[in-house]
This record gives C-alpha cells, sequence and structure tokens, in this order.
C-alpha cells in the first residue's frame, strides 16, 4: 500500500458560496483501515443556513446519521470537515480524527488542533454530543494539509512515527499536487516496508485573493 493524495489550488472568493473539505479513515471489521478524500462546493441548501459554523454542523450530522444506518458491531469513520468561505475562513470539525496541517506562506507549520473533539463518526454514544468548531483563516499562500493516520503512524526501522511536522517544508513547492508528491514519495521512504494502513492526503492552497 503506497501513500496517495490530490493537491488543490482554492481560487478564493471565486468559489460559489463556500467549499467544504473533509478526509476520513473508515475502519471496518474486516480488512485495513481506507482513507477517503472529497472537496465539493456547499450548494444553496446549506448556503442559506447563516454561519459556518451551523452549516458545518450540518453536514456533520448529517453523515452521522447516515453511517449510523450503515456501520455495523464496532465500525466506525474518523473524519475532518472543513468549510472554507469566500474570504478564506475556515472552520474544522474533529471527529476523532488527526488534526490538519496549517503551512502558512513563509514557512511556519502548526497542527490546527481543536479545543475539543467529538468520538469518530458510529461512535456518538461514547462521549460529547458533538465537535467543537475551530476557526482559522488561510491567507493568499497559505495551504491546510488533510491526511488520514495512515501518514503519522507510519514507522522507520527504528520504530519512529513519520515527523510530519518536522517535513512540512516539503511543501513548497510551487505547485500544489508537486508538493505533495514530494511528501507522498518522502512517506514511502520513511516507511520500513509496506504501509498498513492507507496513507489518504489532501493539500489545500489558497491562490489568489482577485477575483477571476
Amino acid at each position: 500500500m503506497q501513500p496517495r493524495g490530490t493537491g488543490v489550488d482554492l481560487l478564493l472568493p471565486v468559489l460559489p458560496f463556500a467549499a467544504m473539505a473533509a478526509v476520513a479513515a473508515v475502519e471496518l471489521s474486516a480488512g485495513p483501515e481506507v482513507g477517503y478524500l472529497a472537496l465539493f462546493s456547499i450548494g444553496p441548501a446549506f448556503a442559506c443556513v447563516s454561519g459556518t459554523v451551523r452549516r458545518a454542523l450540518l453536514v456533520g450530522a448529517r453523515m452521522e446519521r447516515a453511517l449510523d444506518r450503515r456501520l455495523e458491531g464496532e465500525e466506525f469513520v474518523s473524519a475532518v470537515l472543513a468549510e472554507i468561505a469566500a474570504d478564506g475562513a475556515v472552520t474544522l470539525l474533529d471527529y476523532g480524527h488527526p488534526p490538519p496541517l496549517v503551512v502558512r506562506a513563509d514557512g511556519a507549520a502548526q497542527w490546527a488542533e481543536p479545543a475539543r473533539c467529538a468520538p469518530p463518526l458510529g461512535l456518538a454514544a461514547l462521549g460529547p454530543a458533538g465537535p467543537e468548531a475551530h476557526g482559522l483563516r488561510l491567507g493568499t499562500g497559505d495551504q491546510l494539509l488533510l491526511y488520514t493516520d495512515g501518514v503519522t503512524e507510519t514507522r522507520d526501522r527504528t520504530g519512529e512515527f513519520y515527523p510530519l511536522l518536522e517535513r512540512s517544508g516539503l511543501l513548497s513547492v510551487d505547485d500544489p499536487d508537486g508538493a505533495l508528491e514530494a511528501l507522498r514519495r518522502d512517506v514511502a521512504a520513511y516507511a520500513a516496508g509496506p504501509l498498513k494502513d492507507d496513507a489518504a492526503m489532501m493539500l489545500l492552497r489558497r491562490r489568489s485573493d482577485e477575483r477571476a
């Protein structure tokens, strides 16, 4: 199993309404963990709901209800939802998932950790009612990396976990896809063998403040 991912230029504020990005790791009773990535526009049905936090919570609640009908036993889905508004404001909801990595245009990197995470989707009965929204803003050239724990739980031959924060400089390549390819190759080279879990990544980069 090899790391995989996609890089995306966010053209703000050209995006209609707002964009919602999601990364999820699905833990089923049989087989390895599988990662899923999604980036989609929020249409009028959600755009009419006032407030980014309310919209994100509404999407999360619908995902929870849909998964409750499909998951069985100890199966669950950890996920991060990120709503990106036209002004670069980002609202994050974390459902038991590793925190996104924010890489600023000047190269400074930090984790986007919320004050409180919810349990993974499908395990809501084990914890609080829902996640606490975490807000940040992407300026021109800033990046947001969403990933599954197959990335950060990759070990080298000494058993050390992959140091994602320290390797964030690899994302300085001009093209987002090229930047993510550099990181993907580094994760694969770091591993002491085939990856046991799916290592999926999505890199979102704010490209411009100018309207097209």
